[in-house]
């Protein structure tokens, strides 16, 4: 019988990821409803070199209470690319490389929401790989 294998530890994987091609990802919505959408989308690589930071004109409108949270108004998009429009630069980064996200299952929630507004596939969004760090299991106690 194989040995089992064990879990790889929080520290082990972040030593991991920070050697790697990684790139760590962030977004900012209108809101974490269903019909939320990405108004900034953002990627560093390990070392904090940006790669890629743009606001990003959604379909809806963003809250005033959520321009409270991020700062980002309505007028501030309103001339901005829309996620069609960067689409092919952002598959580009991402599809290759492995893509650290804080809350992955939120962010790519986000990004297929968005994608889906402007009548585009999200699937491929499946084919990344897609690492949450808030699944990692880091101790907050040691913070």
């Amino acid at each position: 019988m194989p040995p089992v294998k064990q879990p790889e530890s929080p520290q082990l994987w972040a030593l991991r990821m920070l050697k790697s091609s990684a790139l760590i990802l962030d977004t900012e919505t209108t809101g974490l409803d269903g019909s939320a959408q990405i108004v900034q989308l953002s990627f560093i690589d390990t070392s904090g070199n940006v790669i890629f930071d743009s606001l990003l004109r959604p379909t809806c409108s963003i809250p005033p209470n959520v321009t409270e949270l991020h700062g980002i108004r309505d007028r501030d998009v309103a001339h901005s690319p829309t996620i069609a429009d960067v689409l092919d630069r952002v598959k580009a980064f991402l599809i290759p490389v492995p893509v650290i996200i804080y809350n992955a299952p939120f962010d790519l929630r986000m990004m297929a929401q968005s994608l889906r507004a402007y009548n585009l596939d999200a699937s491929w969004l499946q084919k990344l790989d897609a690492h949450c760090a808030l699944d990692k299991g880091f101790d907050r106690k040691m913070i």
